[in-house]
């Protein structure tokens, strides 16, 4: 039994999956989606009144590297998709958190119903980049110190609420 495990399905998700990233991240989204259409619980709930779970996609560009495009669609009634190209824009790199940043207000929603993170891929930097983004987001949105912010996602890494599968 490896560390990610599938979560309850009234558990938010936020999932957090640059690059090789993906594969562990795709089959979480590919298991919670057989829990939820055998359940029927895609119909209603959180989900209805759009508190969706969160997967951040971080990719080089969008020609070529984008994994399951078409898969991503399949999972709308529930999943709400983020992407990263990092190398499609002129003037600056977009990365995941970024993204994450940019959605500020969905992710401290579902932080503040119980998610769950998950963040795979590449060991260095990324992770620290990432939690920094979630600080961030939870500092603007719901005005808490740098040190409160820290120690909440630190209490939820405690608790195994926020797990980093990362290599290399």
């Amino acid at each position: 039994k490896g560390t990610l495990s599938p979560r309850p399905a009234n558990v938010p998700l936020i999932l957090v999956c640059p690059g090789t990233g993906l594969s562990p991240c795709r089959a979480l989204v590919q298991d919670r989606h057989l829990q939820l259409s055998r359940s029927g619980a895609m119909k209603g709930g959180r989900f209805q009144a759009g508190l969706k779970d969160l997967m951040f996609l971080g990719f080089r560009h969008r020609e070529g590297d984008l994994l399951y495009g078409d898969e991503w669609s399949t999972f709308e009634p529930w999943l709400s998709v983020r992407i990263a190209f990092s190398r499609d824009h002129e003037d600056r790199k977009v990365y995941v958190q970024d993204v994450i940043e940019e959605n500020g207000a969905h992710v401290c929603g579902l932080l503040d119903a119980g998610a769950q993170i998950f963040v795979c891929g590449r060991a260095h930097p990324m992770p620290a980049q990432v939690f920094d983004a979630f600080v961030e987001v939870l500092q603007a949105h719901r005005g808490l110190t740098l040190e409160s912010a820290t120690t909440r996602l630190r209490e939820m890494q405690r608790r195994q609420q926020y797990i980093c599968d990362t290599w290399g």
